[in-house]
């Protein structure tokens, strides 16, 4: 896989290819797979494991189960890459490298992320996250960059999951919501918007990447669905009768991001 870089006022071309500049894609450890798609599967030792991933990486995703096995001295890495636009000016691109045990049970990940401008610059380069990235999403002023992440486990559930943002200028890490998330993040101008489940009850997270404002508020399941519309000012609802329903930010806790 690759992007290719094409500025039409400089006449400037540039070509990004994924299995180059995937940071696990040539780790010294034994391949045992390889794809010009950009993934990379390695078979690792334990004490590969140990100095791949921490431990704290590794129990943040099953506390129980992360603990080494006496029995087991085996385990396969797996590297991977996801892409997501942003027009025509960013594009962001995700790795994760996650490992686990001959069971398929994940012992611990490692992430990383590059952002580069319309012409194949680099922005932004996090390295060592200690999740893997599922979605990736720019703001609509291209200023923040973000993500879900979780790894999910036999019963489909997403262990450690939750949702990240970065400004893509200065790699800080501005908002960290742990919680049972869905989808990719919601762009809506200057909105970053992401829904925490917990039964019935959806908690928003409402992101002004403008203002620097967290807006948080419950909403039950039959009320999410009827959501159709975001915009600066609040939430805009039409239920099945037709009836319409907005729900302005005024009404949300808020918290100002620092």
């Amino acid at each position: 896989m690759y992007v290719n870089f094409y500025d039409t006022l400089s006449n400037h071309k540039d070509t990004l290819w994924f299995p180059e500049i995937n940071p696990f894609n040539d780790l010294p450890f034994e391949k045992t797979g390889y794809s010009v798609n950009g993934f990379t599967n390695y078979s690792l030792s334990r004490s590969d494991l140990i100095k791949l991933i921490p431990e704290s990486n590794r129990s943040i995703y099953n506390i129980a189960r992360q603990r080494l096995r006496s029995g087991t001295n085996q385990y396969s890495g797996r590297s991977s890459s996801s892409i997501c636009y942003d027009s025509d000016t960013i594009v962001a691109i995700a790795f994760t490298l996650v490992i686990s045990d001959p069971g398929y049970i994940p012992y611990g990940v490692l992430g990383a992320i590059k952002v580069y401008n319309r012409f194949g610059h680099l922005l932004l380069d996090l390295k060592n996250l200690n999740v893997n990235i599922n979605q990736l999403a720019i703001s609509g002023d291209s200023k923040y960059v973000c993500y879900n992440y979780g790894y999910p486990d036999e019963s489909g559930f997403l262990l450690e999951d939750g949702f990240r943002v970065y400004n893509i200028k200065t790699g800080q890490l501005v908002l960290d919501v742990k919680g049972h998330h869905m989808g990719i993040p919601y762009i809506s101008g200057n909105l970053i918007t992401n829904f925490s489940i917990n039964s019935n009850i959806h908690t928003s997270y409402v992101f002004d990447t403008e203002k620097s404002i967290l807006y948080t508020k419950d909403f039950t399941y039959k009320e999410v669905c009827d959501l159709k519309d975001i915009d600066n000012t609040g939430f805009h609802f039409i239920n099945s009768n037709g009836d319409s329903l907005f729900v302005a930010f005024e009404h949300f806790k808020h918290e100002q991001i620092k």
